[in-house]
């Protein structure tokens, strides 16, 4: 029998079961606050509805490391997706589709030929090669962009700079905005990227709460931060932080299980996904992607 220990983290937890004849690690999302024992769990809750009728993936030592860095466990080395790697000439990395679309998915990366040019979006739904340039053509919202999956197709994802994160009507808003909340409300992502509408804390609502401090301030102003560091959205915790801003560019850092303080030091939070669980995430959303 294979036991379990479920760590219910403050909206994303992990089961890590005793796999003694394989040596893998069985991974069980859920949500919200507790700790508590089970035995034999068999399915994986996610926020995404598409999810939930996955059963849990095992992943080895190896390919857990390499998730780390983002990248995959291939030919014995972590390799990045999209890149040609250890591929032949004019080929890339990508994860073999057919075998990840199983219930457990299985997620095998193979060389194929490249599709398109590096600096192009292949269209599955046309077979055709895009630029940038048919971003709206082809996303139909100018808050997306055209990006590549983990299997080398083509997609529309929201905007990275200032962050954005798709609401369940399908579009892509401003996180720490109203977005398409209630007055009074901010658009705001939890782990694993789920959104919700919370509550402004400040009482003036162009303002938002900042934790270290207990007050409000501007986003994109220097407010409680220090140096050349502003409170902006981070890319990697979604939350107002003190971010580097270079000329207008947001730097932010590897994602680490903390945030950062008025002076970018690094403060430990439940609530933040390892770098591993959050890439074994956008793992099992490329699949479920691909079934919509």
């Amino acid at each position: 029998m294979v036991s379990s220990t479920v760590l219910i983290l403050s909206s994303v937890a992990i089961i890590f079961s005793d796999a003694q004849s394989s040596g893998n690690s069985e991974l069980v999302f859920f949500r919200r606050a507790m700790r508590k024992s089970s035995s034999d769990s068999d399915a994986i809750i996610f926020p995404d509805d598409a999810l939930l009728k996955l059963k849990p993936p095992t992943f080895s030592k190896q390919e857990r490391n390499c998730f780390v860095e983002n990248h995959v466990y291939f030919n014995n080395s972590c390799q990045e997706l999209n890149k040609r790697g250890s591929c032949g000439d004019n080929e890339v990395l990508i994860i073999d589709l057919k075998p990840a679309q199983q219930n457990p998915p299985k997620f095998r990366p193979k060389c194929v030929p490249r599709q398109c040019a590096s600096n192009e979006f292949f269209w599955p739904q046309t077979n055709t090669c895009h630029t940038a340039v048919d971003n709206v053509k082809l996303c139909g919202d100018s808050s997306k962009v055209l990006s590549t999956d983990i299997f080398g197709l083509g997609f529309c994802k929201c905007i990275a700079v200032p962050v954005h994160a798709e609401h369940k009507d399908g579009k892509c808003y401003e996180i720490y905005r109203q977005g398409p909340c209630k007055p009074g409300q901010l658009f705001t992502v939890k782990n694993s990227d789920d959104t919700e509408c919370t509550a402004n804390r400040c009482q003036n609502k162009s303002l938002v709460y900042h934790e270290q401090t207990a007050k409000c301030y501007s986003l994109g102003e220097t407010g409680p931060c220090t140096g050349q560091f502003k409170l902006l959205v981070s890319s990697n915790t979604k939350r107002p932080e003190c971010v580097e801003d270079m000329v207008g560019l947001t730097v932010s850092v590897p994602v680490q299980n903390c945030y950062g303080d008025n002076n970018n030091k690094c403060i430990p939070s439940d609530s933040v996904e390892s770098q591993d669980e959050k890439y074994i995430m956008t793992l099992l959303k490329a699949v479920a992607n691909r079934k919509k």
